[in-house]
């Protein structure tokens, strides 16, 4: 039995990280037959995360050739603000190939994604489910309410859990002399620190917002808000 309810009230606030998050709703899906799920944002950048219960070769093979690109279920998920439901079997030619592709992984051939718009990228949240395509046809229409309840509250506490990076105070001013076109060595000799100790503030900064590059790092902080008290 599904009861998103109880779940977006009782166990939703108490979760602390977005590995979690994945683990609690995945568990409370499983219920009614979905046997994968996933969620997927970008950012400004063009750079995106991808968690997903998928097989692992599946999600390598998808990161590797950058997928999320051409992936038919976000754009099936930006045609209404609800889940779409969808079947590898009743999908058009064009799209035939990847879900072929992608089952031949062990991706299941049947499932619903929803995918909201923001001012710094897409949040696409899809589940999927083994069972025939009619008996999803029939658990979706059965659940469709609380599926999408599940959606939206799942993607605005992957938005709040990806907010909440804390950076200390050296790493915030570091990034803000970056954001001003400042090297490490300049930066160095404007806070009198090495440039070594630059680097390893960029660095710490990179990891806790999941940048691929300084660039990147600015971006994602000023997106986020966390140079605005550096202003």
């Amino acid at each position: 039995m599904l009861n998103g309810m109880s779940w977006c009230q009782d166990e939703l606030p108490d979760i602390v990280d977005s590995s979690e998050l994945l683990r609690s709703c995945q568990s409370l899906l499983g219920s009614i037959g979905v046997t994968g799920m996933s969620h997927l944002r970008t950012d400004l950048m063009g750079s995106y995360h991808l968690q997903a219960t998928y097989p692992k070769r599946w999600l390598s093979f998808y990161s590797d050739n950058e997928l999320h690109e051409i992936d038919p279920v976000i754009s099936m998920g930006q045609r209404q603000p609800n889940l779409v439901g969808w079947s590898s079997k009743e999908c058009n030619p064009e799209d035939e190939e990847f879900f072929n592709l992608a089952h031949s992984f062990g991706v299941p051939a049947n499932g619903a994604a929803v995918t909201f718009g923001s001012r710094i990228g897409i949040s696409a949240f899809s589940l999927a489910s083994d069972v025939s395509s009619n008996e999803w046809a029939r658990t979706f229409e059965a659940h469709n309410s609380e599926l999408n309840l599940i959606a939206m509250a799942y993607c605005i506490k992957a938005s709040q859990l990806n907010a909440k990076v804390r950076l200390t105070p050296r790493e915030k001013e570091v990034l803000l002399w970056a954001a001003r076109g400042k090297t490490s060595w300049e930066t160095s000799k404007l806070l009198d620190l090495s440039e070594g100790t630059i680097n390893q503030y960029l660095r710490g900064a990179m990891r806790k917002l999941n940048a691929t590059n300084r660039v990147h790092c600015v971006a994602k902080a000023v997106d986020l808000g966390l140079l605005k008290e550096f202003d």
